[in-house]
Parts: structure tokens; sequence; C-alpha cells
């Protein structure tokens, strides 16, 4: 059976380092279309996409010494929605998929 990706045709929007800023459309990483794709992606497993997140997060404070931390914190994390407590008790895989294993810088 053949899984539907609705980003399939989609460029991914990647970030471009040391400045964190996307590579398809030049915004801060991560985009509004980056968001929309992580969310797919990490959709059963959002503690998966939190740590995901943690360590571009770590990088980007590497490459950007004298940036604010807490402005980089609050764009790679403070836009992820909050789990229920019923989601959180499903748990997710914790096998990552071929699209989580691509979706690199």
């Amino acid at each position: 059976m053949v899984t539907r990706r609705p980003y399939a045709g989609f460029r991914p929007h990647t970030p471009v380092r040391p400045v964190f800023r996307c590579r398809e459309c030049g915004g801060a990483w991560p985009c509004q279309p980056a968001r929309l794709v992580l969310l797919a992606m990490y959709r059963d497993d959002r503690h998966r996409l939190a740590a995901f997140l943690a360590a571009r997060l770590l990088a980007a404070i590497e490459d950007q010494p004298y940036g604010e931390p807490m402005e980089l914190a609050e764009r790679f994390l403070g836009w992820l929605p909050a789990t229920s407590k019923t989601s959180d008790a499903k748990g997710g895989s914790s096998r990552m998929t071929s699209d989580q294993r691509n979706y690199r810088e």
C-alpha cells in the first residue's frame, strides 16, 4: 500500500547554518512551512519533535554566540502545541521514519 504524503511535491524548508535562515524562503527557521511539515512528520511523537528542535536550538546557540538564547528558544520551541495528558499516555513510535531521517539541515 502506498502512503500519500501531503508534502510530497514540497521543497524542504531546511536551515542554513550558521544563521539558521530557511534555505527555501529565507525566513527565520523554523519558518511557517517548515513548522507545518515538522508537525505532520512528528504527528505521532511530539516529544521526539521537541527533542529534534532542541538539538537544532543548541546548534543555533553555538553558531550564534552573541545572539540572545531566549529569543532563539522562543523561535525554535515556542510555537510547539501543548500536549494533552491523553496524548502523553498513548506514547509514540520510538523509530524514526525515512522522512524524519531525511529532514536534515
